[in-house]
């Protein structure tokens, strides 16, 4: 066989062609790993986020601060130096061992471990062995409770559930004088009754409905789903029976501390409202924006836990100054209302209550902290 001289020049040029492009990729190859290792040792920032037992589609809390997760990712999607992590956890058993898993585990990175409930971050005290480490950070949410050496963030529910409960009062004295029963008689439901969010909006209602002269007797109109703390948030089928019953009882104002539980009060009211029934009661947003979905909501109280997480790690990626501590308090950026108007019942008080109940949550936190 003969090759023409054509042949054995394409042959060469071909040859050289493959020992260039191998040399190519090798020092390619040699490249990445360097930056991958000096990204890993110097420059990457983890953030992991541990969400509460079957949090996701609650359309309350959880799904607020999974939505502020999702503005971090948006943010960083092109970013390679940060990797955000978001664990579904089934079980309170499975969280912790989530969590004993993250506080073992070693590596050069930044790290953030984000805690989504009251529950998990007392863990941080109970459990030997589970404490921050070099380059490594914790955040605990919606929890009062200052952990040593580890970052909480707090949204008062206090002050926003005064001003309901004082709102509430006003609605039920000011109906119509065909109406017998001019006094509210309204019903607390609880997811439980052992978690601080739920002890401050609890106070903070009767506080604020008392405070007008309401008559509430909390042994009756104070009821809770669960004995067990992190629990009662999925139960709206329950609440939706519970609801019923008291519709029937006459009770004519619903507050549903009960995250996504809440469903069940709001899928019963807005049956009522469909059924053009005379018999049914107003309810509100607890935590969230429900004033377009239920008809006979009265107003929204919002703790937007989704903007202060989304602030708190852009701040810590970036490495700014961060207080260790923090909580935010009704007319803060993060704790508010949404009220579309319409109800002169409402509007006519809505400043005077809001300025009452400010004052009321500024009295009843410097007590807490004596």
């Amino acid at each position: 066989m003969s090759y023409s001289r054509n042949s054995m020049s394409i042959v060469r040029y071909e040859t050289i062609l493959r020992i260039v492009l191998l040399c190519v990729v090798i020092a390619m190859t040699s490249c990445k790993k360097e930056s991958d290792e000096q990204l890993s040792a110097n420059g990457c920032n983890e953030v992991t986020v541990v969400m509460s037992v079957n949090a996701l589609g609650d359309r309350n809390i959880n799904d607020k601060i999974y939505e502020g997760i999702f503005f971090v990712k948006e943010r960083y999607v092109e970013d390679s130096s940060v990797i955000v992590r978001v664990l579904v956890t089934r079980s309170m058993q499975q969280a912790e061992h989530l969590i004993d898993y993250w506080m073992k585990g070693e590596t050069d990175a930044r790290r953030l471990l984000v805690l989504c409930n009251e529950t998990m971050g007392d863990w941080l005290t109970t459990h030997d062995g589970w404490s921050v480490k070099a380059n490594s950070d914790i955040l605990v949410l919606d929890s009062y409770h200052e952990y040593e050496g580890v970052y909480n963030r707090y949204i008062n529910s206090y002050g926003v559930s005064y001003m309901i409960g004082a709102l509430v009062y006003y609605f039920g004295t000011e109906r119509d004088e065909q109406i017998v029963n001019t006094r509210s008689k309204p019903a607390l439901i609880c997811a439980n009754k052992q978690e601080g969010h739920i002890k401050d909006a609890v106070a903070g209602f009767v506080d604020g409905f008392r405070s007008l002269g309401g008559e509430l007797d909390e042994e009756k109109c104070i009821i809770a789903l669960s004995d067990a703390p992190a629990a009662g948030y999925d139960m709206s089928d329950s609440v939706f029976r519970l609801s019923a019953i008291l519709c029937e009882e006459g009770y004519d104002f619903i507050f549903p501390l009960c995250g996504g539980s809440a469903n069940g009060v709001y899928s019963y009211a807005i049956s009522k409202i469909y059924f053009n029934s005379s018999n049914t009661f107003y309810t509100c947003g607890v935590d969230v924006d429900v004033n377009e979905v239920v008809m006979n909501s009265l107003i929204s109280t919002l703790r937007s836990y989704d903007l202060l997480l989304k602030d708190f790690i852009a701040d810590w990626i970036e490495q700014k100054p961060l207080a260790l501590h923090s909580t935010e308090f009704l007319g803060s950026k993060y704790c508010g209302y949404a009220y579309v108007g319409g109800d002169y019942r409402l509007t006519n008080n809505m400043e005077k209550v809001l300025v009452e109940s400010q004052a009321a949550e500024m009295d009843y936190c410097g007590k807490r902290e004596q």
